[in-house]
This record gives structure tokens, C-alpha cells and sequence, in this order.
């Protein structure tokens, strides 16, 4: 099995603003949205974001459905280590 590599720190970014959107509103945020809180000139570009974190295993999304987003439990380590400055709280 491989092991899918650490996230960048803007995938980072990107993690937390789906995890804080769902914590906040109880659903995913819109590409729109995610292009506010990063900073994105364009969806194209958050699309991007979205896309290279399905293919590293972080998140899921059904296609050509709206705010269903989610981060996988891979995605939730990876924020909770970066978080926790490297103590991913499984003690």
C-alpha cells in the first residue's frame, strides 16, 4: 500500500476552509465561497485545489452535484496533525 504524501501547506489551507465551513454552516462550501476565504481570482482555480486533494485521497465530492464536498478521514488527520503542530491526538 502507498502512502499518500503529507499535504502542501496551501492544500492545508484549502482543508481548513472546507472543515471550518462545514463547522460553521453545516454544509460545503461552494467553489465561489472557497475562492473568498483563499483568496482565488477564479473557480477554475479552486476547482483545482478541490481536485488535486481528491486525487491524494484528502477529500470527496459527487460530480456535478453542489456542496457535497467532505473531507475524508485521511483529509481530517492531515488537518488535525497540521493543526496540532504534528500530535494527531490518537492517545
Amino acid at each position: 500500500m502507498t502512502k499518500t504524501p503529507r499535504p502542501t501547506d496551501r492544500q492545508l489551507q484549502v482543508l481548513a476552509a472546507i472543515d471550518d465551513h462545514w463547522t460553521e454552516h453545516g454544509f460545503a462550501p461552494s467553489l465561489r465561497e472557497l475562492c473568498e476565504v483563499l483568496d482565488l481570482a477564479s473557480t477554475n482555480g479552486a476547482n483545482d485545489h478541490v481536485k488535486s486533494l481528491q486525487i491524494a485521497g484528502y477529500v470527496t465530492r459527487q460530480p456535478r452535484t453542489i456542496r457535497t464536498l467532505r473531507l475524508t478521514d485521511e483529509g481530517e488527520r492531515a488537518l488535525r496533525l497540521a493543526r496540532n503542530g504534528g500530535d494527531d491526538g490518537s492517545d
